[in-house]
């Protein structure tokens, strides 16, 4: 059975197919481009620690790998996460709200 819309994403390829014009770390601004969302939103998620991040100074500065991690890209399903108790394989940007929230 072949689920073309539906093809579940490792995270090496998630990492290697999405977000492939933006560096390996990515800086707050960058991080909005991606998400569609506002600076003040994006600094929300950081300092909360909704998206994993490493404090350089004043500087946050955001790895790939930890946006895909939340945004919930080629994560183990055995994984849990607050927010879904069954994530889907892919979450598309149109699907997540201003806030960084999966709409439903």
């Amino acid at each position: 059975m072949n689920n073309m819309g539906t093809s579940n994403l490792s995270q090496r390829e998630a990492y290697r197919l999405m977000l492939k014009d933006f560096p390996d770390v990515m800086n707050a601004e960058q991080v909005c481009e991606v998400l569609g969302i506002g600076i003040k939103t994006c600094y929300k998620l950081l300092k909360e620690g909704k998206i994993t991040s490493l404090k350089i100074g004043r500087a946050y500065r955001i790895p790939k790998a930890h946006l895909l991690s939340y945004l919930i890209i080629g994560v183990d399903k055995k994984v849990e996460t607050p927010s879904l108790s069954n994530p889907p394989a892919v979450i598309m940007q149109s699907q997540v709200d201003s806030n960084g929230v999966l709409k439903e």
